[in-house]
C-alpha cells in the first residue's frame, strides 16, 4: 500500500522483505562462495544443512501469528520447535566436527588441538542451550544477565582464539577461520543483541512499517545463517585436517545430527521422570484442560525455587497464559508478594503431535526477600489466569484458598540467626528455650495483661506445640489459664528454625470472677495433637516436675 508516495508495509511484509531480499540471496552467495570450495563429502554436508533452511523461509512467517500447535512448530519466537531444533543441530554439529578435528587432525600442534577441543565444547554447549535452554535451567531466570555476559566473554574469547589460529595457518585455511568468525559474529548478534533489543516501531525510509514488534524473526534468521557459517568453517578445517576421511568416519559424521535430534524426544520424557522421582504428586485441574500434576518447592534465604509439572494437550496450551503465585500472610490473609509467571507450555512441541498430552516442567525463581517481613508464616498459593482474570478450579486434591487458588505449601522469611542467651529460664526437649517473660506484679479481675514472652530455637521445627500459662491460687489451689502458640499464629513451632530468637506479646484477660489472692504462674509446652507435655529443664539443667516452668507470682484483686 502507498500513502503520500511512501510504501507502507505490515510487520509480516517487513520480515518477508528481509528474508527474500537479503537472507535468501545471502544463502545463495554462501553456497557459491564457501560450500563449493569444500571437497565433495563436507560440501554435501554443508549443502544439506543449508537446504534445510528453505522450509523456514516458506512456512515460518505464515505461522508466526498462529498459536495453534501446527503454528508454533514454525514460530520464530518459540524455543522448542523446528526453527530452534535446526539452529541447535547446526551448532552442535559444528561442535562435534571441531572435536573430530582435535582428535584426528594431522600436523596440528598441541595448542591448535586445544583450540578445536575448546571451541568444539563451546559450540556443543551453545547447541544444547539453543533448544534445551541449558543455562537457563542451571543459573535460573534471575541470573540470565550474568549468563549472557559470560556467554559474550566466551564468544569474544573464541573469536580471539580463532584470529590467532588464522594468523598461524596456511593461507588456504584462513578462509575457514574467517568463516567461523563471521558465523560467531552473526550468532552473537542474533542471540544476544537482537534477543534483548527493544521493540522496533514505525521504520521510516524508502518504506514505512506499520506497528511495533520484537525483532525475533531477524534474531532467528541471523542465528540460522550464523550457525551454518560456523559449521562451514568447521567443515573447512575438517577437510584440511582429514583430506580423505575413511568411510566409517564419514558415516559417523552423517549420523551426528540424527543422534542430536534423538535427544529431543528423550528430553521430553525428563519431566515425566522427575514427576515420579523428585516432585510432590498432586492433581489440580484448571479450566482449560491444564492440570498441575506435581510440584517441588525449595525456599532459600533470598528466593523460592518452584518447579511445576503441568500436563496439557499440545493443541490446548494457549487456553491459559499465566500462573499467579501469591504469598499470603496466614494471620492477616493479605498478599505480601505477588509473582506472575508466564505459562510457557511450549517445551518439546516438536516430537509427538498435536494430540499428545505432554508433561511440562515450569521452573521459577521467586525473589521475595525485600517484600516479605521475616518470621511471619505465609501460604504459597497458586492460581491459573489468562490476560483478564483467574480461572476457576475444575478439581483439586490440594487445600484450596478459594474456588480459584490452591495452597502448595508454606514458608517464612528467616531473620538472622542468634545464639542462645545465657540467661534462658528453661529449655525443652525439642531444643526450644524459654528465654524471658515479663509479668506484672498485680492485676484486677477483667484486666487485659500484656505479657512479652521471648523464645529461642536450636532446631528446625516439625510439630505444632502450644504454650500454656497457668495461674494457681496459692491458698486454694484453684487455677485458671491461657493457651496459644508461643509466638502466636504468625510463627507456629513447625516453622521454627536454628537460631530463631523472637518475642510475642500475649494479651491475657483476667477472668471477671477470679478469686482474689496471690497466684503462682507456670508455663510449658504441649503437643497440639495428643496434648502430651514436652519435658522441661531449669537453667541448671535439672528436670522440672510436671514439665512446668515456675515464672513467679502475681497478686490479683484487692489484697495487694
Amino acid at each position: 500500500m502507498i500513502e503520500d508516495g511512501t510504501l507502507v508495509l505490515s510487520q509480516e511484509q517487513v520480515i518477508d522483505l528481509f528474508k527474500y531480499a537479503l537472507y535468501l540471496p545471502a544463502c545463495l552467495l554462501c553456497w557459491l562462495g564457501l560450500a563449493r570450495r569444500l571437497p565433495r563429502f563436507p560440501q554435501r554436508v554443508a549443502t544439506v544443512l543449508l537446504l534445510a533452511q528453505i522450509p523456514l523461509l516458506l512456512f515460518a512467517l505464515g505461522s508466526a501469528q498462529n498459536y495453534h500447535y501446527w503454528g508454533v512448530l514454525w514460530h520464530y519466537d518459540v524455543e522448542n520447535n523446528i526453527p530452534s531444533a535446526l539452529s541447535s543441530t547446526m551448532l552442535a554439529y559444528a561442535g562435534a566436527v571441531g572435536l573430530v578435528v582435535a582428535w584426528m587432525g594431522r600436523g596440528l600442534a598441541g595448542w591448535q588441538r586445544l583450540y578445536f577441543f575448546g571451541i568444539g565444547l563451546l559450540l556443543l554447549a551453545m547447541g544444547a542451550d539453543e533448544y534445551f535452554e541449558l543455562f537457563k535451567r542451571i543459573v535460573g531466570e534471575y541470573r540470565l544477565g550474568l549468563w549472557e555476559r559470560g556467554y559474550l566473554l566466551l564468544g569474544l574469547g573464541a573469536a580471539a582464539a580463532t584470529l590467532l589460529m588464522a594468523s598461524f595457518s596456511p593461507r588456504r585455511e584462513r578462509l575457514w577461520h574467517g568463516t567461523t568468525l563471521a558465523g560467531l559474529a552473526l550468532t552473537g548478534a542474533g542471540g544476544l543483541l537482537l534477543d534483548s533489543a527493544p521493540l522496533f516501531c514505525g521504520v521510516e525510509g524508502v518504506f514505512r512499517q506499520v506497528g511495533c514488534d520484537k525483532p525475533y524473526a531477524f534474531e532467528e534468521i541471523l542465528e540460522h545463517l550464523g550457525g551454518w557459517l560456523i559449521l562451514a568453517g568447521m567443515l573447512g578445517a575438517f577437510a584440511a585436517a582429514c583430506p580423505q576421511p575413511p568411510p566409517r568416519l564419514r558415516r559417523v559424521i552423517w549420523a551426528i545430527p540424527l543422534l542430536w535430534l534423538l535427544l529431543i524426544p528423550l528430553n521430553a520424557q525428563v519431566p515425566r521422570l522427575e514427576l515420579r522421582t523428585v516432585a510432590q504428586p498432586t492433581s489440580v485441574r484448571f479450566a482449560g484442560d491444564i492440570e498441575l500434576r506435581g510440584y517441588a518447592i525449595n525456599a532459600e534465604d533470598e528466593a523460592i525455587d518452584m518447579r511445576l509439572y503441568l500436563s496439557a494437550p499440545q493443541v490446548e496450551y494457549t487456553q491459559l497464559r499465566y500462573f499467579l503465585v501469591d504469598l499470603i500472610d496466614q494471620v492477616s490473609g493479605e498478599s505480601s508478594f505477588r509473582y506472575v509467571a508466564d505459562l510457557d507450555l511450549l517445551h518439546s512441541v516438536l516430537p509427538f503431535g498435536a494430540a499428545y498430552t505432554a508433561v511440562y516442567r515450569q521452573q521459577h525463581e521467586i525473589r521475595y526477600r525485600d517484600n516479605v517481613l521475616p518470621n511471619r508464616a505465609h501460604w504459597i498459593v497458586l492460581g491459573a489466569m489468562d490476560v483478564n482474570a483467574l480461572r476457576r478450579l475444575d478439581s483439586s486434591d490440594l487445600r484450596q484458598l478459594n474456588d480459584k487458588q490452591v495452597i502448595l505449601g508454606e514458608f517464612l522469611a528467616r531473620a538472622p540467626a542468634t545464639d542462645l542467651p545465657a540467661t534462658a529460664l528453661a529449655t525443652f526437649d525439642a531444643d526450644f528455650a524459654l528465654v524471658d517473660i515479663k509479668l506484672p506484679d498485680s492485676a484486677q479481675p477483667g484486666d487485659s495483661l500484656e505479657i512479652p514472652i521471648t523464645w529461642h530455637s536450636d532446631a528446625e521445627g516439625s510439630h505444632d506445640y502450644t504454650q500454656f500459662l497457668h495461674f494457681v491460687h496459692e491458698e486454694t489451689g484453684m487455677q485458671w489459664g491461657y493457651d496459644q502458640p508461643p509466638l502466636g499464629s504468625r510463627l507456629p513451632t513447625r516453622l521454627w528454625y536454628v537460631g530463631l530468637l523472637d518475642t510475642e506479646t500475649w494479651q491475657v484477660t483476667v477472668p471477671d470472677d477470679v478469686a482474689p489472692g496471690k497466684y503462682a504462674i507456670y508455663s510449658g509446652l504441649y503437643h497440639s495433637q495428643d496434648m502430651q507435655r514436652l519435658a522441661a529443664r531449669d537453667a541448671d539443667g535439672m528436670p522440672l516436675p510436671d514439665a512446668r516452668v515456675p515464672l513467679g507470682k502475681i497478686m490479683i484483686g484487692a489484697d495487694k
